[in-house]
């Protein structure tokens, strides 16, 4: 089957473009990592070549070439098999997610890249060879390429990103945390502080049972009044 993917050049295929600076891969290239292609589509079933390996850039799902009717003027993405693996043009996906530093290779006289991280069934391809691994799985690599598939490049940069968010987080928790404890440092020296009306103020005076005021009858009248002799009034 030939697909066309002249659609890639138009204007607003940046919307679909990943940025590696994002914690979260957008949905259709999380689809991509995650779908499983080449297998027989449920809606062609009695269809020949009912295989599905492409992908819906805009419904983010997969369709064969029979499903191609439905979606005439979406984005799509075609899948192609090296070493019974799923691969891209290098291409056609550079036009979606950054390529660098991962692993190209040559399959009917073009580079392609492999889409997921492929098992390690031997060690000699983990951890020897140059010296040169992938970061993510360990796959021994050529020199100046970092990844094996676009897979192990993308855990890695969503990872990257991840920690980035909680540095962030982090400093921002601190700076906030700093403020409150300022704060509260400025609420308790406020309390120390007593105005004047707080130490001048009077108490309410209380009068007692002669008619005097509380606070101005002294100590020594009380007694006084006890000692004294009474007055009598003269009889005469």
């Amino acid at each position: 089957m030939k697909l066309e993917v002249n659609s890639f050049t138009h204007d607003n295929i940046h919307q679909f473009k990943s940025e590696s600076s994002s914690s979260v891969p957008p949905q259709w290239l999380q689809v991509l990592l995650n779908e499983t292609f080449f297998m027989p589509c449920l809606v062609h079933v009695s269809q020949k070549k009912n295989e599905k390996n492409v992908l819906c850039l805009e419904c983010c799902i997969s369709l064969c070439s029979h499903c191609l009717l439905l979606h005439p003027s979406h984005h799509l993405l075609q899948v192609r098999r090296y070493v019974y693996q799923d691969v891209l043009r290098l291409g056609e996906a550079q036009k979606l997610v950054d390529c660098s530093f991962v692993q190209p290779y040559i399959a009917n006289r073009a580079k392609v890249l492999f889409l997921k991280q492929r098992p390690i069934l031997n060690r000699q391809f983990r951890g020897g060879g140059s010296g040169n691994n992938c970061i993510t799985c360990e796959r021994t690599l050529q020199d100046r390429f970092f990844f094996c598939s676009i897979s192990c490049k993308v855990h890695e940069m969503v990872k990257i990103a991840q920690t980035k968010v909680e540095t962030i987080n982090q400093q921002y928790d601190l700076k906030w945390e700093k403020i409150f404890i300022r704060s509260c440092l400025d609420s308790d020296e406020k309390r120390r502080i007593t105005t004047p009306n707080s130490v001048l103020e009077m108490p309410i005076p209380l009068l007692t049972s002669y008619g005097r005021n509380y606070h101005t009858t002294s100590l020594s009248d009380h007694c006084s009044r006890r000692k004294r002799v009474p007055h009598r009034s003269p009889l005469y």
